[in-house]
């Protein structure tokens, strides 16, 4: 599994795949689960979404400004990830419109920061190769992201379909828990200050297995 990772960057491709499903599954769903689902009135929808939007793009930036400072982008992915997980569990359970939006703005929101930080894992680790070519790494990157949502929303809806939404929840949240292992075991840890301070060029790095180094 190291050999994979370090040559080809196989479990970056995984783990852009399981990200991508983690939203895949979900987001196009929220419409059909908050007015059917939980049968409220179609203008909640539009809350939700507003809301959940705006804190998500505070997140972010909050998220972005703290790798910048040298938080480690692997630890901001795996807490982007925890919040999904959380999320996905509540809207799992949830029996009314507040708990889901309680659920959105808390864990979603921040759950939606997953796939920048995923990104900016990959970066720091192609930068370190010497037989990686970044632009072609970057292409599969998206094009497994751009795979699990062509995939995703229809096996969303048949897992949903009859009103059983928790089974798409439920299945987006194992995704999300396989990619915190893969992050947890396989992925570099690299910090920003590291990767803008470091006078070694593209040296080979070396690979750090605990969850948290």
């Amino acid at each position: 599994m190291k050999a994979l990772l370090k040559q080809h960057g196989v479990i970056f491709i995984l783990l852009s795949m399981l990200t991508g499903l983690m939203g895949a599954f979900v987001n196009p769903l929220m419409s059909l689960f908050i007015v059917e689902g939980l049968q409220t009135p179609p203008v909640y929808l539009g809350v939700y979404m507003v809301a959940v939007t705006i804190t998500g793009l505070v997140i972010s930036q909050w998220l972005g400004g703290m790798a910048d400072n040298g938080t480690s982008a692997r630890k901001l992915f795996m807490v982007a990830v925890s919040g999904m997980v959380c999320a996905l569990v509540a809207f799992a359970n949830a029996t009314a419109f507040w708990q889901v939006l309680l659920a959105g703005v808390l864990f979603l929101a921040m759950g939606n920061a997953a796939i920048p930080q995923m990104m900016t894992v990959a970066r720091q680790w192609a930068g370190r190769q010497q037989n990686i070519d970044i632009t072609s790494f970057n292409s599969r990157l998206r094009a497994a992201i751009s795979f699990a949502w062509v995939g995703g929303p229809p096996l969303g809806y048949l897992l949903a379909a009859g009103g059983e939404f928790s089974r798409s929840f439920y299945f987006a949240a194992v995704c999300a828990l396989v990619a915190l292992i893969f992050a947890c075991k396989f992925i570099p840890d690299y910090s920003a200050k590291k990767s803008q301070h470091s006078s070694e060029p593209a040296a080979a790095a070396s690979f750090h297995f605990g969850c948290w180094d």
